[in-house]
């Protein structure tokens, strides 16, 4: 004698509202931005958000390299913007290096170019220069200078001084002059011994 079991699947209507209601939760999430005036300001923050670090420069056989970091990351992925800096789930870092300058931003954020070791690009200048990118998910916030949002106008790659967020009551473009500095970094302040 064979005992038959029999799974009863959700039908399909069952499952699409699942997944509308896990898709609606997902969108549901949102970042908190603080202002200078102590506003939170909640959301969710659109368009693909720039940091930058500033230049550094070091001696080589060819010259003197300068050097800078970006960080980079979809709106959707910032949970918050306080004084301890950016909070995000996931960041791109991006460092530019180049002998005798750097390249302007716009530049650097170029779809479709090359980057890694031995991806050499070339700016409208003339300037060669390396980009190299790494995906991770950060364990602090960043603290880098927040440029604002990298988007495509008329066809035109720009950087927008301002965060657009989608809030509870509509639309707001909270402009990076608004937001609240970020706390600096500790200085080493130990008396060092002459040697």
């Amino acid at each position: 004698m064979s005992t038959r079991i029999y799974i009863k699947c959700p039908s399909a209507r069952t499952f699409a509202s699942v997944l509308v209601l896990v898709s609606l939760a997902g969108t549901a999430l949102s970042a908190t931005i603080k202002t200078k005036d102590g506003k939170i300001i909640t959301g969710q923050i659109r368009g693909m958000i720039v940091q930058k670090g500033e230049a550094k420069l070091e001696k080589s056989d060819e010259g003197i390299i300068h050097i800078v970091n970006y960080h980079m990351s979809n709106g959707e992925d910032i949970v918050s913007i306080d004084d301890e800096g950016v909070h995000r789930s996931h960041i791109w870092l991006i460092t530019v290096s180049a002998t005798g300058g750097l390249p302007d931003d716009l530049e650097v954020f170029k779809p479709g170019e090359k980057t890694g070791l031995g991806a050499n690009r070339v700016s409208a200048t003339g300037l060669k220069y390396n980009v190299f990118v790494f995906d991770t998910s950060p364990r602090i916030p960043s603290k880098l200078k927040l440029l604002g949002e990298f988007r495509n106008e008329s066809g035109k790659d720009v950087v927008i001084p301002a965060l657009c967020v989608t809030t509870k009551d509509g639309v707001v473009e909270i402009p990076i002059l608004d937001i609240v500095a970020f706390k600096s970094e500790p200085k080493n302040t130990e008396n060092k011994k002459d040697q």
